[in-house]
């Protein structure tokens, strides 16, 4: 059956646009995510503005293209070491998602935090926790709303749903 999925939807490299992959092995090659570091509390893969991780997150995000998962395991991978280094003998450390609304999760049948957090967490040795809900009364998500009423927003989505044993530590995951 993949091959008539392949047929009908092909995939397209998101690096040049050629038929076959969502990342041609020239692409592939060729790509260097460009890392987010924050001094050491901020850290990301890489830019969202970047084309390639963007039109990755996208395929799996929102087309449950689990190929664009593996590409980006893969190239994670060798992009923990300074993380690793980081977290280097810190006790009571977790990693935790920020957990999707349930209108989203019934969208796309999984929870790309929650995967990450767990992949992660495998990686690094890390305790997975989810502690965190969201609130019952969700409203608009913030990256839709203009960026003004984003910065003036006070309501937390988010609350803590375990509060006995909570650690020193946490490795959060969006």
């Amino acid at each position: 059956i993949n091959w008539l999925v392949e047929a009908c939807f092909p995939r397209f490299c998101l690096g040049c646009g050629r038929e076959g992959s969502l990342l041609c092995t020239a692409c592939d090659a060729a790509w260097l995510p460009s890392p987010i570091k924050d001094g050491v509390d901020v850290m990301s893969f890489a830019v969202y503005a970047d084309p390639i991780a963007r039109g990755l997150l996208t395929a799996w995000k929102y087309h449950g293209d689990w190929s664009a998962w593996e590409i980006l395991q893969r190239r994670l991978g060798p992009e923990l070491v300074p993380l690793r280094n980081h977290i280097a003998g810190v006790a009571n450390l977790v990693v935790v998602p920020l957990p999707l609304s349930r209108v989203r999760y019934c969208l796309r049948g999984f929870d790309q935090a929650a995967e990450i957090a767990k992949w992660l967490s495998q990686e690094l040795g890390v305790p997975y926790r989810n502690l965190l809900g969201r609130h019952e009364r969700e409203g608009r998500q913030a990256e839709r709303l203009p960026k003004d009423r984003r910065q003036a927003m006070n309501d937390n989505p988010f609350v803590i749903r375990v509060f006995s044993g909570l650690p020193q530590h946490i490795i959060l995951v969006d």
